[in-house]
């Protein structure tokens, strides 16, 4: 129910309603055949039944459609008694922009029940498409990116919730975002995420580099038996525990901004490492601007143990987003090795040194 109202808000399109016209007592009546939990769903979140659940925050807001009528003011005052909470409503334009949303209906005359239930059966031998298979159906140059870099890492998929090459192509999507945007990438809900990938920008060779090179280093851990665990087993306590979004993303940091001589069971033990930091400061694991804070702290402790240069374009309070790839910087010169990487944000000082053993 609630993603068809995300789905509404956000302007998607939504399947058309399929009526049959039925003369009933000299009446015109409609009777739909297809899209009855639909309608259903638009009607109960216009009466303040179901909420709009909002995730661009990284954390989920329930927003109800809008005020109660004065009739009911005294039942709402009873329910927020009752829950001691507040109900957040959309806005006002947020209101306006859902109601003129037009929804396509189809009409059809002289049809008995046998026609109808006919015309159903066909409906449902239709399959859905997942988020990541929408996303996946795109052919610009960003999603040409994510499907070559998809065919060569296929293995990907062994550690992700959900298999599937569509999943693979997503969660590369997202790493694509999260080197190229920082902060922002973290908070990328579906329907900007798609607006990301329909976008028609080209994509530097740079950053296509160092999504492979974060994507070489996973599927080389990946392929260690002793090391593979390390993403589907909690990080303390061994029981199955397959790692989230926000454990993925900030660990494709770490492993853009790490040392390419570290051995792959110290990645590991480094990946096992943060969630372990991430599982005892956070309960829940959204990809959100919290939990990416407690992930950056690791990362910029872990950077200065591995002497490697500080992550500063991602901790920064106010990075500064290019807006192009094609302004690379020189990356900060590390005692081991030197590099170009992508336009992310400003350059950043060496670790001091201060403290090692």
């Amino acid at each position: 129910m609630r993603a068809l109202i995300d789905s509404l808000l956000n302007n998607y399109h939504v399947p058309p309603l399929l009526f049959a016209i039925r003369q009933i007592k000299s009446k015109k009546v409609r009777v739909c055949i297809d899209g009855k939990q639909r309608l259903t769903s638009i009607y109960k979140f216009m009466t303040n039944e179901i909420p709009y659940v909002d995730y661009s925050s990284g954390e989920p807001v329930e927003y109800y459609f809008g005020p109660p009528p004065v009739e009911n003011a005294n039942l709402e005052a009873m329910r927020r008694t009752q829950h001691n909470t507040e109900r957040r409503y959309l806005s006002r334009e947020i209101i306006e922009q859902f109601n003129a949303h037009e929804i396509v209906c189809a009409e059809y005359t002289d049809l008995n029940e046998d026609d109808e239930y006919k015309i159903f059966l066909r409906i449902q031998l239709g399959v859905s498409l997942t988020a990541a298979e929408k996303l996946r159906a795109n052919n610009t140059p960003i999603a040409k990116v994510c499907n070559a870099l998809t065919a060569e890492y296929t293995q990907l998929e062994e550690v992700l919730p959900k298999r599937g090459s569509a999943n693979v192509f997503q969660t590369i999507a997202q790493i694509l975002c999260v080197l190229k945007s920082g902060r922002n990438g973290f908070k990328v809900p579906p329907y900007q995420l798609q607006v990301f990938i329909g976008s028609s920008e080209a994509v530097s060779q740079e950053l296509i580099d160092a999504t492979g090179q974060v994507l070489r280093k996973l599927i080389s851990i990946i392929q260690k038996p002793n090391c593979v665990a390390v993403f589907l087993k909690h990080p303390t306590d061994g029981s199955k525990c397959i790692w989230k979004r926000i454990e993925l993303l900030c660990f494709a940091i770490y492993l853009y901004k790490c040392n390419k001589t570290r051995s792959v069971e110290m990645l590991a033990e480094d990946c096992r490492q943060m969630r372990a930091y991430l599982h005892q400061r956070t309960q829940h694991m959204y990809a959100g601007k919290e939990n990416l804070q407690i992930g950056l702290e690791w990362i910029e402790t872990k950077l200065r143990e591995n002497e490697l240069e500080e992550l500063d374009e991602f901790s920064d309070e106010h990075y500064e987003l290019y807006e192009s790839d094609n302004d690379a910087v020189q990356a900060p010169v590390s005692k081991r090795s030197k590099r170009v990487v992508p336009a992310l944000a400003r350059r950043g000082g060496k670790s001091s040194g201060k403290g090692r053993r």
